[in-house]
């Protein structure tokens, strides 16, 4: 029973501690890793001035994108299986492991080695949290980072919506052209993937 008003009070702070549940599950998730929520939200929402990705990056952050997983859970389809392979569509399955996918991160992860970017690495840590978020010299690489999985997430709707072959890669080449010739995205790395990427198709 609460019978002061400092009790009260106390609860209440407590209750203002407690973390989002989104960022208690990432920190669970990553419990290796340092997270710096201040320095993934510059990356991922802050330096990005494009709507529709930064849309994108807000739900994965607050995990409530669209996945087979979840429009199962909000009752919006009869199942929760993925419908390129046919598996259990949880957001890592969707953004990362599914075989549709498969040969466009060979591609990806070819082109970054060959532009000098042997560390990166496409896994659900740099899904959420970008690249050494908070370095300002790897927020180009963010960037082009958030357009690749972007274009993941594009194409599965896509596919879905449409009921046709769509070739990611492509896809990527497309989406990245598009932003070269804006200010946005006017910067060397940007071209230089770009022009590797092109060798891919």
């Amino acid at each position: 029973n609460i019978t002061s008003s400092q009790a009260v009070h106390e609860m209440m702070v407590d209750v203002k501690k407690k973390m989002p549940c989104s960022k208690a599950y990432w920190r669970h998730l990553f419990q290796d890793k340092n997270i710096m929520w201040k320095n993934i939200y510059k990356e991922k929402l802050i330096n990005v001035k494009e709507q529709r990705i930064v849309s994108f990056n807000f739900k994965l952050l607050h995990n409530i994108l669209a996945t087979p997983h979840k429009l199962y859970v909000w009752r919006l389809c009869e199942n929760e299986k993925c419908h390129l392979c046919f598996l259990d569509g949880s957001l890592e399955h969707m953004m990362l492991n599914c075989s549709y996918f498969s040969k466009y991160y060979e591609n990806v992860d070819a082109v970054f080695k060959a532009i000098g970017y042997d560390n990166v690495k496409l896994n659900m840590y740099t899904l959420i949290c970008g690249h050494k978020p908070g370095i300002a010299v790897y927020s180009p690489l963010n960037l082009i980072l958030n357009i690749v999985f972007f274009t993941v997430y594009k194409c599965w709707v896509k596919i879905k919506i449409d009921r046709k072959y769509l070739d990611p890669t492509r896809t990527l080449l497309e989406e990245i052209q598009l932003r070269c010739m804006t200010s946005l995205y006017n910067c060397t790395l940007c071209k230089t993937y770009r022009d590797v990427l092109y060798t891919f198709i």
